[in-house]
């Protein structure tokens, strides 16, 4: 289930919309998705932390000269980050950064079982067969809300696009429109420009082979078109699985 309204968000409230439509017990489980953005990039921060601090003892144990953060913000090893004043000890700036990193990871993973952190995505569970199909078979879908459809499998899950909150299908319709929009002047303006030429006595060779081997060498194209079509989808549209992808992609 993705597209949960934001005053649902949590196991008792989703729980509780559905036993109030099918039926006091018909659900069995709810597991609401959390969004982790914070906390990955929190994690991910901590690893940039480590490896500097691995690399100023590294530089310690070899030249025998404690560093100082001059030698990690030059021009260009670290255009993005700027870890402190240039005189500082790069060890201890490290190691106290690397253990407040710690902590605040660590308070992140506590506070991750609280309803602030849900996502708009959670998988229900329901005690029959019945019930479930009956929940698929109603419109629940209200103002884009509510969107519900069968789990995929496990490994097939992209977790991190399953807990994005922002959908820019806007963008995606217009990108995809404008792929196939232009496929027809690019045509025309191939068979055009080669008909423009003039190669004097090979004119009528050209004009006989030229359009068409660039409308051979411009559809040759089309696979890497293709990917982009994907791309699109996969970036704009945030599919929680791969096989949704293949669906949206297959004809119809």
């Amino acid at each position: 289930m993705e597209k949960v309204p934001k005053n649902y968000r949590s196991k008792e409230k989703v729980s509780r919309f559905f036993e109030s439509n099918l039926g006091p017990d018909s659900v069995a489980r709810v597991d609401v998705v959390k969004d982790t953005g914070a906390l990955e990039e929190a994690i991910e921060s901590r690893k940039l932390i480590r490896a500097k601090l691995i690399e100023s003892r590294s530089y310690f144990e070899t030249e025998g000269v404690r560093p100082t953060l001059r030698r990690f913000q030059k021009f260009p090893a670290n255009l993005f980050h700027h870890f402190g004043p240039d005189d500082t000890d790069a060890i201890d700036h490290f190691t106290q950064e690397d253990a407040k990193q710690e902590l605040q990871i660590k308070e992140m993973r506590e506070s991750i079982n609280q309803d602030g952190v849900n996502s708009h995505s959670a998988f229900v569970t329901f005690r029959s067969r019945k019930s479930a199909e009956i929940v698929k078979a109603l419109d629940f879908d209200r103002e884009n809300q509510w969107l519900i459809s069968d789990a995929p499998e496990a490994t097939a899950i992209r977790w991190q696009d399953l807990s994005r909150e922002e959908v820019r299908t806007d963008i995606g319709y217009f990108l995809i429109f404008f792929l196939f929009a232009n496929f027809s002047p690019i045509c025309l303006a191939i068979s055009s420009a080669a008909s423009e030429i003039n190669v004097g006595r090979l004119q009528p060779i050209w004009a006989a082979l030229a359009p068409t081997l660039g409308l051979t060498i411009f559809l040759s194209m089309l696979p890497t078109a293709s990917g982009f079509s994907f791309f699109v989808i996969a970036l704009m549209f945030f599919p929680s699985a791969g096989q949704f992808c293949r669906m949206n992609l297959a004809p119809r």
